[in-house]
């Protein structure tokens, strides 16, 4: 396996632990769409977005059911999902 999906994986996994570890209850909680997807588009989507013809391993990481499918993500399970596992 390359480094690009395990920097991926590595990269969403410390920005959703940075941005859950910094939240506080005066702060505004974590928001997927905010904060996390950004991170995605950036690091992860040029792999496993919706390009098909640059798509690795036919994982799409840009839409939630086919993640959820291929269970790279278990809701509410981050400790099963394999995306935190990696």
């Amino acid at each position: 396996m390359s480094d690009n999906p395990r920097r991926c994986v590595l990269l969403l996994a410390l920005s959703w632990l940075v941005f859950t570890a910094t939240a506080s209850a005066e702060d505004e909680p974590a928001d997927f769409g905010r904060d996390v997807r950004p991170v995605l588009a950036r690091t992860c989507f040029a792999c496993h977005g919706p390009d098909a013809e640059s798509r690795k391993a036919d994982l799409r990481l840009d839409d939630r059911a086919a993640a959820i499918a291929a269970e790279a993500i278990q809701p509410g399970d981050p400790a099963a999902s394999e995306m935190v596992a990696r």
